[in-house]
Protein backbone atom coordinates (compact mmCIF):
# COMPACT_ATOMS: atom_id res chain seq x y z
CA UNK A 1 0.00 0.00 0.00
CA UNK A 2 1.60 3.50 -1.23
CA UNK A 3 2.02 6.35 1.08
CA UNK A 4 -0.93 9.30 0.98
CA UNK A 5 0.35 11.55 -1.46
CA UNK A 6 2.44 9.37 -3.30
CA UNK A 7 1.87 9.53 -7.59
CA UNK A 8 4.59 7.61 -8.67
CA UNK A 9 7.59 5.01 -7.44
CA UNK A 10 10.86 4.04 -8.26
CA UNK A 11 11.16 0.47 -7.95
CA UNK A 12 13.89 -2.21 -7.33
CA UNK A 13 13.32 -5.53 -7.77
CA UNK A 14 16.42 -8.24 -7.25
CA UNK A 15 15.14 -11.97 -7.36
CA UNK A 16 16.55 -15.02 -5.49
CA UNK A 17 20.04 -16.15 -6.33
CA UNK A 18 20.43 -19.87 -6.75
CA UNK A 19 21.97 -22.58 -4.63
CA UNK A 20 25.14 -23.84 -5.32
CA UNK A 21 25.15 -27.83 -6.09
CA UNK A 22 26.73 -30.25 -3.52
CA UNK A 23 28.13 -33.57 -4.38
CA UNK A 24 29.85 -36.61 -3.19
CA UNK A 25 33.34 -37.34 -5.80
CA UNK A 26 33.26 -33.96 -7.36
CA UNK A 27 33.23 -30.39 -7.58
CA UNK A 28 30.08 -28.70 -8.25
CA UNK A 29 28.92 -25.45 -9.96
CA UNK A 30 28.01 -22.42 -7.66
CA UNK A 31 24.14 -20.88 -8.69
CA UNK A 32 23.35 -18.01 -10.80
CA UNK A 33 23.01 -14.66 -9.43
CA UNK A 34 18.90 -13.15 -9.39
CA UNK A 35 18.39 -11.06 -11.95
CA UNK A 36 16.55 -7.27 -11.32
CA UNK A 37 14.33 -5.07 -13.17
CA UNK A 38 14.09 -0.99 -12.73
CA UNK A 39 11.40 0.63 -13.36
CA UNK A 40 9.28 3.87 -12.42
CA UNK A 41 5.90 3.59 -11.90
CA UNK A 42 2.82 6.07 -12.17
CA UNK A 43 0.62 5.24 -9.01
CA UNK A 44 -1.74 7.61 -9.54
CA UNK A 45 -5.35 5.96 -8.76
CA UNK A 46 -3.25 2.63 -7.93
CA UNK A 47 -3.90 2.11 -3.65
CA UNK A 48 -1.86 -1.41 -3.92
CA UNK A 49 0.68 -3.06 -6.15
CA UNK A 50 0.85 -6.82 -5.27
CA UNK A 51 4.31 -7.80 -4.18
CA UNK A 52 6.17 -11.45 -4.54
CA UNK A 53 9.67 -11.69 -3.44
CA UNK A 54 11.82 -14.92 -4.67
CA UNK A 55 13.22 -17.68 -2.15
CA UNK A 56 16.62 -17.73 -2.44
CA UNK A 57 17.56 -21.81 -3.53
CA UNK A 58 18.69 -23.98 -1.44
CA UNK A 59 22.27 -25.63 -2.02
CA UNK A 60 22.81 -29.24 -2.67
CA UNK A 61 23.74 -32.08 -0.56
CA UNK A 62 24.14 -35.25 -3.49
CA UNK A 63 23.04 -33.55 -6.68
CA UNK A 64 22.15 -29.80 -8.15
CA UNK A 65 20.87 -26.81 -5.80
CA UNK A 66 17.51 -25.38 -6.51
CA UNK A 67 17.13 -22.63 -8.67
CA UNK A 68 16.24 -18.62 -6.76
CA UNK A 69 12.66 -17.67 -6.68
CA UNK A 70 10.75 -14.59 -8.92
CA UNK A 71 10.39 -11.54 -7.86
CA UNK A 72 7.73 -9.33 -8.72
CA UNK A 73 6.39 -5.37 -8.44
CA UNK A 74 2.68 -6.19 -9.71
CA UNK A 75 3.39 -6.61 -13.74
CA UNK A 76 5.56 -3.52 -13.29
CA UNK A 77 8.72 -4.63 -12.23
CA UNK A 78 9.81 -8.25 -12.69
CA UNK A 79 12.89 -10.60 -12.46
CA UNK A 80 13.34 -14.36 -12.41
CA UNK A 81 16.02 -16.18 -9.82
CA UNK A 82 19.74 -17.61 -11.08
CA UNK A 83 19.43 -21.68 -12.17
CA UNK A 84 20.73 -23.88 -9.71
CA UNK A 85 24.18 -24.94 -9.50
CA UNK A 86 24.99 -28.58 -10.62
CA UNK A 87 27.56 -31.65 -10.32
CA UNK A 88 28.81 -30.52 -13.17
CA UNK A 89 32.54 -29.56 -14.11
CA UNK A 90 32.43 -29.31 -17.78
CA UNK A 91 29.95 -27.03 -18.58
CA UNK A 92 29.96 -22.81 -19.09
CA UNK A 93 28.66 -22.53 -15.45
CA UNK A 94 25.01 -21.24 -14.27
CA UNK A 95 23.12 -19.24 -15.68
CA UNK A 96 21.76 -16.01 -13.87
CA UNK A 97 18.28 -15.09 -14.11
CA UNK A 98 16.89 -11.72 -15.83
CA UNK A 99 15.15 -8.56 -15.75
CA UNK A 100 11.82 -9.39 -18.15
CA UNK A 101 9.73 -6.48 -16.98
CA UNK A 102 10.82 -2.76 -16.71
CA UNK A 103 12.62 0.16 -18.16
CA UNK A 104 15.86 -1.51 -17.01
CA UNK A 105 16.21 -5.29 -17.29
CA UNK A 106 19.71 -6.34 -16.00
CA UNK A 107 20.86 -10.32 -15.89
CA UNK A 108 22.81 -11.67 -12.63
CA UNK A 109 26.06 -13.18 -12.96
CA UNK A 110 26.65 -16.44 -14.08
CA UNK A 111 27.85 -19.09 -11.01
CA UNK A 112 30.91 -20.05 -11.66
CA UNK A 113 31.87 -23.45 -13.20
CA UNK A 114 34.22 -25.99 -10.89
CA UNK A 115 37.07 -27.50 -11.34
CA UNK A 116 38.73 -30.87 -10.22
CA UNK A 117 39.54 -29.16 -6.83
CA UNK A 118 37.49 -26.16 -6.16
CA UNK A 119 33.65 -25.50 -6.15
CA UNK A 120 32.28 -22.74 -8.59
CA UNK A 121 31.59 -19.41 -7.10
CA UNK A 122 28.18 -17.96 -6.48
CA UNK A 123 27.18 -15.43 -9.36
CA UNK A 124 26.65 -11.98 -7.85
CA UNK A 125 23.11 -9.99 -8.43
CA UNK A 126 23.42 -6.52 -10.56
CA UNK A 127 24.53 -3.76 -7.37
CA UNK A 128 23.32 -6.18 -4.85
CA UNK A 129 26.45 -8.03 -3.55
CA UNK A 130 28.27 -11.14 -4.71
CA UNK A 131 27.92 -14.68 -4.35
CA UNK A 132 29.29 -17.02 -2.28
CA UNK A 133 32.69 -18.92 -2.43
CA UNK A 134 33.17 -22.22 -3.74
CA UNK A 135 34.18 -25.04 -1.61
CA UNK A 136 37.74 -26.63 -1.91
CA UNK A 137 38.49 -30.04 -2.54
CA UNK A 138 41.19 -30.43 0.86
CA UNK A 139 39.82 -28.23 3.56
CA UNK A 140 36.34 -26.52 3.66
CA UNK A 141 34.61 -28.53 0.99
CA UNK A 142 30.77 -26.70 1.56
CA UNK A 143 30.28 -23.82 -0.36
CA UNK A 144 29.91 -20.77 0.79
CA UNK A 145 26.07 -18.73 1.42
CA UNK A 146 25.69 -15.96 -0.83
CA UNK A 147 26.42 -12.66 0.09
CA UNK A 148 24.03 -9.88 -1.27
CA UNK A 149 21.59 -11.50 -3.03
CA UNK A 150 23.91 -13.62 -5.20
CA UNK A 151 23.99 -17.57 -5.83
CA UNK A 152 25.50 -19.92 -3.34
CA UNK A 153 28.73 -21.25 -4.24
CA UNK A 154 29.39 -25.04 -5.55
CA UNK A 155 30.70 -27.63 -2.74
CA UNK A 156 34.01 -28.88 -3.13
CA UNK A 157 34.47 -32.62 -3.71
CA UNK A 158 32.50 -34.18 -0.86
CA UNK A 159 30.83 -30.85 0.21
CA UNK A 160 27.44 -29.25 -0.03
CA UNK A 161 26.85 -26.40 -2.20
CA UNK A 162 26.04 -22.72 -0.35
CA UNK A 163 22.49 -21.40 -0.03
CA UNK A 164 21.50 -18.39 -2.70
CA UNK A 165 20.21 -15.28 -1.15
CA UNK A 166 16.66 -14.62 -0.89
CA UNK A 167 15.32 -11.19 -3.83
CA UNK A 168 14.32 -8.12 -2.16
CA UNK A 169 12.23 -5.37 -3.65
CA UNK A 170 13.26 -1.48 -2.62
CA UNK A 171 10.32 0.83 -3.60
CA UNK A 172 11.51 4.72 -3.41
CA UNK A 173 7.95 6.97 -3.49
CA UNK A 174 7.22 10.10 -5.09
CA UNK A 175 4.62 13.06 -3.96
Amino acid sequence: TKTTGTVAALVFACAGGGGGGGYGGVSCDGGGGGGMAIDYVDLTGVATVACIIGTGGAGGAGGAGSPGGTTSFGAYAVATGGAAGNNNQIDAGTPGGVGTAGLVRLGGNPGGNANTRMGGVGGGAPMFGGGGYGGTYNSDRNGGNAQGYGGGGGGGSWGTGGAGAPGAILVLEFA
